[in-house]
């Protein structure tokens, strides 16, 4: 994605990334992955989506991905967090 991006804004990917760090505080990894964690909470609430399909539809590569990166980021696994929002 970083090299789609700077294609796009036409400068390097190495560029960008030193800039997007600064202009953030964080790395473009770390933005992408909150990013995809927040559009998963949202979704976990719909109880038509398997926990895998909010998975997919978060930009996760596999559902073990998806359940490590979201219990480092949330301190819950989906589950957990579906559950304790009062979803399931």
């Amino acid at each position: 994605r970083l090299r789609q991006v700077a294609a796009a804004v036409h400068t390097s990917p190495r560029r960008l990334w030193q800039d997007f760090a600064e202009a953030t505080g964080m790395t473009f990894n770390a933005y992408t992955l909150r990013v995809r964690v927040e559009r998963a909470k949202a979704l976990l609430m719909d109880l038509s989506l398997s926990i895998s399909q909010v998975a997919s539809a978060s930009g996760f590569r596999s559902i073990s991905q998806f359940r490590t990166w979201f219990r480092k980021s949330v301190g819950k696994n989906p589950r957990e967090f579906r559950d304790m929002r009062g979803a399931g």
